[in-house]
C-alpha cells in the first residue's frame, strides 16, 4: 500500500523577534506545498496564550498546517557570560521536549524534517532524524563554500542542491 501524501515536519526554534527571512522561507514553503501531495507540520515554541513566539504566530497563520509546541530553550545569541551559561543551564528540559517532538515524527509517521541553518535547528533536526530514521533538510540562507566539503558534509548529506 503506498501512501498519497508526503508528511514533513517544518522546525525553527527562533522565540524574539524581529524575525529572519528564515521564518518568512519557511512560512512560504508551507504555504506553498499542495496539501494533496503533502502533510505539513510545524514544530516551534509556543510562548504563552498571551504572547505567543513571533514564529508561533507565523506558523499558526499558514493554512493546513498542525503545529507542535516545543521548547528547545532560550535563544543564547546576543548573551554572554554568566547570562549565557544560566540560560544554558535552564535548558535541561529540552530532553523532555526533544523526546516529545520524536514522538510526534514517529506517531505521525512524518517522512522528512527540515529547519534552516540556525546551529540549534539543524542540530536538533539532524538528531531527530537521525534517531526516528525519516530523511532530514536543512535548508542554507547563507554563502556556500568549501569548508563543508573539508569536513565530511557531502558525505553526510543525502542530496545537496543550490540556487542563486
Amino acid at each position: 500500500m503506498t501512501r498519497d501524501r508526503t508528511r514533513v515536519l517544518f522546525l525553527n526554534t527562533a522565540t524574539r523577534p524581529p524575525l529572519g527571512a528564515d521564518v518568512a522561507v519557511l512560512s512560504d514553503i508551507m504555504r506553498c506545498l499542495p496539501r494533496t501531495a503533502y502533510e505539513v507540520h510545524a514544530g516551534c515554541a509556543p510562548g504563552s496564550r498571551q504572547a505567543p513566539t513571533p514564529t508561533f504566530a507565523a506558523f499558526s497563520r499558514v493554512p493546513d498546517v498542525r503545529v507542535h509546541p516545543v521548547d528547545l530553550g532560550p535563544e543564547l545569541s546576543g548573551l554572554t557570560g554568566t547570562r549565557k551559561a544560566l540560560a544554558a543551564l535552564r535548558s535541561l528540559g529540552v530532553v523532555r521536549d526533544l523526546y516529545q517532538l520524536a514522538r510526534v515524527v514517529r506517531r505521525d509517521r512524518i517522512d522528512i524534517v527540515h529547519s534552516n541553518d540556525r546551529p540549534r535547528d539543524a542540530a536538533v533536526a539532524v538528531l531527530l532524524a537521525r534517531t526516528t530514521g525519516v530523511k532530514c533538510v536543512v535548508h542554507v540562507h547563507v554563502a556556500y563554500g568549501g569548508s563543508i566539503l573539508k569536513s565530511g558534509g557531502r558525505q553526510a548529506a543525502a542530496m545537496m542542491s543550490a540556487a542563486s
